[in-house]
């Protein structure tokens, strides 16, 4: 006899990640019983930021839906990249980083992670004083409401971002089937 197993649907709940930023409950270890993997939408508000930290022994991948993040990591955060819509981002396990959104707009994403555990693998950092000042104030974890007043705020990047060809979105199309079924191709 074989261990039947059921498929679990998550539709609300939010938390205050401890590492800042509001969290969608999403698919983990507590909500869905996962055992393997965690999935969530984060909601960092404009003006502000995350708190260094890592993820002991996780890896984790992440996609930014709306809005822009800066990304600062590796030894002593002295790496930095910034991610705009349709970017994706690998965290590799044990690798320290801070999400920054100095943007005019909250930032929303997409996060996995390899740990079911929601919060269990997040490891807090001191944030290095190199980083102090050209950071917003740390994100709010109570309510995504909470901003930082927009005269706070740098202005906006106006720039717009080329993509490389081979970065272009995809026009996928529907096929119904004869017995009922679709194919996205």
């Amino acid at each position: 006899m074989t261990d039947h197993k059921q498929c679990t649907v998550v539709r609300t709940g939010h938390y205050g990640g401890i590492q800042g930023g509001v969290f969608g409950t999403g698919v983990s270890a507590q909500s869905t019983g996962a055992e393997r993997l965690c999935l969530h939408q984060l909601v960092m508000p404009a003006g502000t930021r995350g708190r260094p930290h890592l993820h002991e022994g996780h890896e984790s991948a992440i996609f930014i839906q709306s809005g822009q993040v800066e990304v600062w990591h590796g030894p002593d955060l002295t790496e930095h990249v910034v991610l705009r819509a349709g970017d994706y981002i690998h965290i590799p396990a044990d690798t320290p980083h801070l999400p920054v959104n100095n943007g005019a707009q909250d930032m929303v994403c997409l996060v996995a992670r390899t740990d079911p555990n929601e919060q269990e693998g997040v490891r807090l950092l001191d944030l290095p004083t190199l980083l102090e000042q050209r950071t917003a104030s740390p994100s709010p974890t109570s309510s995504p409401e909470s901003t930082v007043p927009s005269s706070a705020r740098p202005p906006p990047r106006t720039a717009p971002r080329r993509r490389p060809a081979h970065h272009q979105p995809l026009t996928l199309r529907a096929v119904r089937l004869s017995s009922g079924r679709r194919v996205v191709d």
